[in-house]
């Protein structure tokens, strides 16, 4: 079975900041997201584990071999979806695909052809095959992302924010490919956007800060917070909260009225039960 292994990868910038702080992760098949704030350090972990970058501490493994050690084997099993890429203006997706392939060492033309057509067909691109990419709407160029990312029938996924910047329809097409996907594949999903997680990830973590500061299934750490999470109406309406002797989890808007909620372990006076949520979650991770 698929397994890959992030055993305490730590990644410092030159100003002494630490970009990743200790990060152990498990993924085999399926989907898992990475939840967190921009700046938290989800695409830096991504770009680490491609070799994009190399940690000064820890160590990454692909199905137990060492990957510092072999980067081709890396290449070989990998597809990665950067937040942003960048295609040659002109060149059409068929034309890129093909040459995207020999970089992946698909050197059998009549092999290539084939998988160049499967996935344009997979993406929904087949009619678009003779169309300049740079010139893609949005959920196209993403598609046609995740299609460079499959060539040569790669073990792992990664991608980083793919729904960033796709209108509802669309995102939810993407999503239901990527599904699809993971139902085979270890597919590795960073985004910030609570929702995807919810709708996609077996397993997730939260990062914050360079560091896990949440792991596990989306429905038990939901159930973890049962009887703990609690809310009531605002009295304020902009600036600062009053200070509460609860965790705060959240301010927003319903209905144009503000309200709060709070982790306790016991129901605060003047606050009503809620039921807890993955945002729940997620809020209740950063600020613990």
């Amino acid at each position: 079975m698929n397994s890959l292994s992030i055993d305490t990868v730590s990644v410092t910038w030159r100003n002494g900041v630490k970009a990743l702080n200790d990060i152990s992760l498990q993924f085999s098949k399926g989907m898992f997201g990475l939840l967190g704030p921009n700046g938290a350090g989800k695409s830096t972990l991504l770009k680490t584990i491609v070799g994009l970058q190399q940690p000064d501490k820890g160590k990454i493994f692909l199905n137990g071999i060492d990957l510092s050690n072999d980067q081709f084997y890396l290449r070989k099993q990998l597809g990665y979806l950067p937040q942003d890429f960048g295609v040659y203006p002109g060149v059409t997706a068929w034309d890129l695909l093909q040459h995207i392939a020999i970089l992946k060492g698909v050197g059998d033309a009549t092999a290539r052809r084939k998988q160049v057509t499967y996935l344009l067909e997979q993406m929904n691109l087949s009619e678009y095959r003779n169309s300049a990419v740079h010139r893609f709407s949005g959920g196209m160029k993403q598609r046609f992302g995740v299609a460079q990312a499959l060539i040569g029938n790669p073990q792992v996924i990664l991608l980083d924010e793919p729904t960033a910047g796709l209108d509802p329809e669309e995102r939810h097409r993407f999503n239901s490919m990527l599904s699809a996907l993971s139902e085979e594949l270890i597919v590795v999903l960073s985004t910030h956007l609570v929702e995807d997680v919810r709708n996609l990830c077996d397993n997730m973590a939260v990062i914050h800060q360079g560091r896990v500061v949440a792991e596990g299934k989306p429905a038990m750490m939901i159930s973890a917070l049962d009887g703990k999470i609690w809310s009531k109406k605002s009295a304020v309406t902009s600036g600062p909260e009053p200070d509460f002797p609860h965790r705060l989890i959240s301010r927003q808007l319903i209905g144009k009225r503000p309200f709060v909620t709070v982790y306790a372990e016991v129901q605060p006076p003047g606050f009503v039960p809620d039921a807890p949520t993955l945002e729940h979650v997620y809020f209740h991770a950063l600020n613990s």
